[in-house]
């Protein structure tokens, strides 16, 4: 809201050192007004509406409560009291910004831009306008609607800070992310406590894969902002890629404290759990995953991963059955079936006909270029009893590995093979995956 400061604050102090005239309602306006600026605003909004009692047709009145309101995130209550100020003044630029930002908070968008519009209209050098009509552009993933906004904005206040940085969050949004760090540089050059600049940039440096220069801006980010969950998930994502599991962990569950519904952070948490042999927690969390969206096939493949790991059997082929349902080309799911029912040590679960069937589908997929799946297809034609099958293609994995440079065949491998020459099925002890 736009108002000429030094006049309302000379005729507040006036107001105020003579006393209320409780029969004149911009008395009560500026009351208010001295309400507002300490920050009381149940009490500004009191005397605003005593005034607007006394003179309803006073359009100030409503776009000073309008105001109010929104400072305590009554949007509704805002929009209305910006809606009766329109229709008593509708040349106002003020009434029309303010009603556009109040719905742009309520997550209307599109009513937030045809405002905008408006505003921009009547009062074309306004900056915040234009910023915030690209904010609302932003959310509607209309990214080059937003940058011209955002420039603009720029063009009109050089030092509208803000701007800057939601400027390199639309360029991050076109995955333009030279552009993103080229902008949210002059956000941190106006303002080297923007912590929403170093989290964007952080972000943008991970994904141009510029890790080390993104973990210092995304470790900045969380100093200045300890609950932005965007920078808590980005460096999570960055300790999961190098390893550190536990780190990643931390990240991802403060992400969920504050975010309790990023599936993303849920499902790398799991992804973490499950690489520290945490099993149990890695179940929960990809459970959680599936009850947001229940045709997730990864998480259905990672929840049963981690049932075959914790030896629940049952339960680990019913969800690679289900990733396989959702997905009929996921190729890992078929072969990790494939080898659970071709080697568990558990002879209830083990089918050699449907391993086979597995195991060809997964090659199939991979357009028979993985040796491990060659491997599993050799295991589950030896659970079949068709072992001159079994040492064919156990053959072919282990010269496949050979020529893929991955030194050679290994004693398993090796042992796998002598197995099926002397007619014997592979079982596995330890019940480890072949991935």
């Amino acid at each position: 809201m736009v108002v000429n400061v030094s006049v309302i604050e000379a005729q507040t102090n006036y107001v105020l050192s003579i006393g209320i005239d409780t029969n004149d309602p911009a008395a009560y306006n500026y009351r208010g007004y001295s309400f507002a600026k300490t920050g009381d605003w149940g009490k500004a909004i009191n005397d605003y509406s005593e005034s607007i009692r006394l003179n309803s047709n006073s359009a100030i009145s409503y776009i000073y409560r309008g105001f109010a309101y929104s400072n305590i995130g009554e949007w509704q209550k805002s929009i209305d009291d910006y809606s009766k100020a329109i229709q008593l003044n509708p040349n106002d630029p003020i009434s029309y910004g303010d009603r556009g930002y109040a719905y742009y908070f309520n997550r209307e968008y599109d009513k937030a831009i045809n405002d905008l519009n408006v505003a921009i209209r009547l009062d074309p050098m306004l900056s915040e306008n234009y910023r915030y009509r690209g904010m609302a552009n932003f959310r509607k993933r209309n990214y080059d609607a937003a940058i011209v906004d955002f420039l603009q904005a720029i063009k009109n206040d050089p030092n509208n800070v803000k701007a800057y940085g939601w400027c390199g969050d639309a360029y991050v949004g076109k995955a333009d992310y030279d552009k993103a760090i080229e902008y949210f540089n002059h956000a941190i050059q106006f303002d080297s406590q923007d912590g929403l600049a170093f989290s964007g940039r952080g972000y943008a440096y991970y994904r141009k894969r510029k890790l080390d220069d993104a973990i210092l801006d995304l470790n900045k980010a969380i100093q200045l902002l300890p609950n932005d969950a965007l920078a808590l998930d980005t460096r999570g994502t960055i300790f999961l890629y190098n390893r550190d599991y536990k780190k990643a962990i931390n990240d991802f569950s403060q992400t969920l404290q504050i975010d309790s519904e990023n599936f993303s952070a849920l499902e790398n948490r799991a992804l973490s759990y499950f690489a520290v042999a945490d099993y149990t927690n890695a179940i929960n969390d990809q459970t959680l995953v599936l009850k947001g969206n229940p045709t997730f096939a990864s998480a259905f493949y990672r929840r049963a991963e981690s049932y075959y790991e914790l030896k629940r059997y049952n339960e680990a082929i019913s969800d690679f059955r289900r990733t396989i349902q959702i997905d009929s080309k996921y190729a890992e799911a078929y072969n990790d079936l494939a080898w659970l029912l071709a080697t568990c040590s558990n002879s209830t679960n083990r089918s050699g006909k449907e391993a086979v069937k597995l195991a060809n589908s997964a090659c199939a997929l991979a357009d028979w270029k993985k040796w491990n799946f060659i491997g599993t297809l050799a295991a589950a034609y030896a659970e079949a009893g068709d072992f001159d099958n079994a040492i064919k293609y156990q053959q072919d994995a282990i010269k496949l590995k050979q020529e893929s440079a991955l030194d050679g065949s290994s004693s398993d491998d090796k042992q796998r093979l002598e197995l099926y020459k002397k007619h014997e099925a592979y079982h596995e002890p330890n019940n480890d995956l072949v991935r």
